[in-house]
């Protein structure tokens, strides 16, 4: 079992520790290819580049709900972060998009559902409701009400 990050900010690849790599390196050989010119991955600072020459093709799955996803991934080897220092594996924005979409989408409403079950039933958010201009003018002026009342300890009665 790996440690895997979903990385929508990871916009050109997908990543796998080169530590991983380095230690199945054996079993994983026939899953290894070179680059054919040395290609840069722009960390996150948009600005330091690192060279990588190898690329893991990879069959891998996810299990979600009793759901398992399986997906053929093509993770790049950069030459960093010797195991257990992060995330074992970044899934990135285009193999999202592309091949875990329907796991994502069930990550969000997961995540959904849980923070509901947490919230008390008065804090669930509710409808949309559309105000005309009146109710919108009414609602201004009781959330000044209740701003003043908390801030200056008076009601509006009293400064009139």
């Amino acid at each position: 079992m790996t440690k895997c990050l979903f990385d929508t900010g990871a916009l050109h690849n997908s990543y796998i520790d080169s530590g991983i790599v380095d230690d199945l390196r054996e079993i994983l050989l026939p899953c290894i290819h070179q680059f054919r010119t040395t290609h840069n991955v722009i960390l996150a600072d948009n600005k330091s580049m690192l060279p990588v020459n190898e690329y893991l093709l990879i069959n891998c799955s996810y299990e979600l709900n009793k759901i398992t996803y399986v997906v053929s991934l093509r993770l790049t080897i950069p030459p960093m972060n010797k195991k257990g220092n992060g995330n074992d594996i970044i899934i990135g924005l285009p193999e999202i998009a592309n091949q875990f979409s329907n796991l994502f989408v069930s990550m969000i409403k997961n995540l959904i559902t849980e923070k509901h079950r947490v919230l008390s039933p008065s804090s669930v958010p509710q409808p949309l409701h559309m105000m005309t201009e009146a109710e919108k003018d009414a609602y201004i002026l009781e959330q000044r009400d209740r701003l003043d009342d908390r801030n200056f300890g008076r009601t509006r009665s009293s400064t009139s």
